[in-house]
């Protein structure tokens, strides 16, 4: 199926059974809206049905059923969560109810860790992430997952999610879910995910908005761990970022610093002058839903009306059910 072409859409919604994980009811849907980002939760989904339970929590999956002529019909799961206590309310005697739901890290989210709890150094990171988000939802840890470097101590508060959060990041990774409710730790993706070409696979509207900030955007980063202190300088000459470029030098502090595997301080001063760097350049546009691309990812994208033409990593992303399940979009240049 070729999805930068015109499609039918039609969205089915299922409860499932949390231990099989199967779909086991059908229940009918009028509307929703999902929304995916690269922290917390990670996702999450408003919607309105003509039912749903209103005693007790239950786990509900969408899936997107897309038909185009002379294709084999695709389904592809796009959301699976756990519901709050819906809404309802009454029109000429006919009931609307509405929902929230939450991805399947919201149990992990809910448990607090006991004080003293810590990740030790010299394991695996993605083994103690797995073992702290374990049997709430599928999880698959991707090969050669990194040991820790040092120990990671709990904070007040602080819940099974959040240390997994803390522990994939050290290791420079991510946790990702797909739309069928499984939880995936691999590292951040480097290779371009779906290319989108006003040629020769068009799915982004016309409209799309651009927004620089070069101002505040750095090309000196100081990082400091104890008293060892690592500058990195942008004197690139093909940068319009650079001292050499702009004139001037514009510094920043790294924050938070957390080296991933054996990643030294200067390597870690030129990764967050990158990173810094890239903001400077953010567009947001709409487009047809294209399955197995998501927040964190990479594409490249090539509009030469829009002036938008290079490498970019989505930070954001709405899809609507309705028509070829239209997704808003905002992503940062990054080459």
């Amino acid at each position: 199926m070729d999805w930068s072409k015109g499609y039918s859409a039609r969205y089915q919604l299922y409860r499932i059974d949390p231990k099989s994980w199967r779909d086991v009811e059908k229940i009918e849907i009028i509307s929703g809206d999902i929304d995916l980002s690269s922290d917390g939760l990670l996702a999450s989904m408003s919607l309105e049905a003509p039912e749903l339970p209103t005693d007790r929590e239950v786990w509900l999956r969408v899936y997107l059923d897309a038909r185009q002529s002379g294709s084999e019909p695709e389904r592809v799961a796009l959301f699976t969560g756990l519901t709050g206590a819906p809404e309802v309310k009454y029109d000429h005697g006919s009931p609307t109810y509405s929902a929230d739901l939450y991805s399947v890290l919201k149990p992990a989210q809910d448990v607090l860790l006991q004080r003293g709890w810590y990740a030790p150094a010299g394991l695996s990171g993605g083994i103690i992430a797995r073992n702290l988000l374990k049997g709430y939802a599928p999880i698959e840890i991707a090969k050669d997952a990194p040991t820790l470097q040092s120990a990671i101590v709990a904070e007040d508060s602080e819940t099974e999610l959040s240390m997994a959060e803390k522990v994939v990041s050290a290791m420079g990774w991510r946790i990702r879910l797909t739309g069928a409710g499984q939880i995936l730790i691999e590292p951040n993706p480097e290779k371009v995910a779906a290319i989108f070409d006003a040629s020769t696979f068009d799915v982004i509207e016309t409209s799309v908005s651009v927004s620089r900030d070069w101002l505040s955007a750095p090309n000196v980063m100081r990082a400091t761990i104890d008293d060892t202190v690592a500058v990195a300088r942008d004197d690139s000459g093909s940068s319009p970022l650079s001292v050499k470029n702009r004139g001037r030098e514009v510094w920043q502090e790294a924050d938070d610093v957390s080296l991933y595997g054996t990643e030294s301080l200067s390597e870690y001063a030129v990764r967050a002058l990158e990173e810094a760097q890239a903001t400077a350049e953010k567009i947001s546009y709409n487009r047809r839903f294209v399955p197995d691309v998501g927040v964190g990812d990479i594409v490249k994208i090539n509009y030469p009306k829009q002036n938008i033409k290079g490498r970019y990593r989505i930070t954001s992303q709405s899809i609507t059910l309705g028509h070829a399940g239209k997704t808003a979009e905002e992503a940062v240049k990054i080459g």
